[in-house]
């Protein structure tokens, strides 16, 4: 499967060669889709393989042999929910959160966002495994690799405090610091 990895687009230029969107994460939960991008539409499921689901206090996806991650798909027809998009990631042309990552699917090529690397292996929080886990559930997929990769994301690191979810907060936000994070 061949993938341009961590780049950026602006929302014009996804929506000009017609991407769709497969969540991984907090972005399955439904409702919280249809809150943040009005006219996104769930299509269907696919597996990502040679991937693997992790978590680094929110979920992110790294490649690896042999392991296969579920995505959701969507369709996603506006520029203000790619932009909703970017900046709930922390998507910006330099100094990101996450960047883009081009996957090929079914279904016609699609746009995730992946970590921009740099940060350290550790569980979620329970809200926003929970979210994750209403996300699964709202697409009928397996609940094993998420709780495969909760389960080594717990062995690595005991869940994250307030601290770290304010840090994230304040990032999104733009009133964290702006460090490069390189894989």
């Amino acid at each position: 499967m061949k993938k341009q990895y961590q780049f950026y687009l602006t929302p014009e230029e996804i929506l000009a060669k017609g991407y769709l969107y497969v969540a991984y994460g907090s972005n399955l939960d439904l409702e919280q889709m249809s809150f943040r991008t009005p006219t996104a539409v769930p299509i269907d499921t696919v597996e990502l393989p040679n991937w693997q689901l992790i978590f680094n206090g929110v979920a992110d996806i790294i490649p690896k042999d042999g392991a296969s991650v579920p995505l959701g798909v969507f369709e996603m027809n506006s520029v203000e929910d790619w932009e909703a998009l970017h900046t709930y990631e922390g998507t910006r042309p330099k100094d990101a959160m996450y960047y883009l990552t081009e996957i090929e699917t079914e279904h016609g090529t699609a746009l995730t966002y992946t970590m921009s690397g740099g940060r350290s292996v550790y569980a979620p929080s329970d809200h926003y495994y929970a979210t994750i886990v209403r996300g699964y559930k709202h697409f009928g997929m397996d609940l094993a690799p998420l709780e495969e990769a909760q389960e080594r994301a717990e062995r690595a690191t005991p869940r994250i405090t307030s601290n770290h979810n304010l840090w994230y907060s304040n990032y999104l936000n733009g009133k964290a610091p702006r460090r490069a994070m390189y894989i």
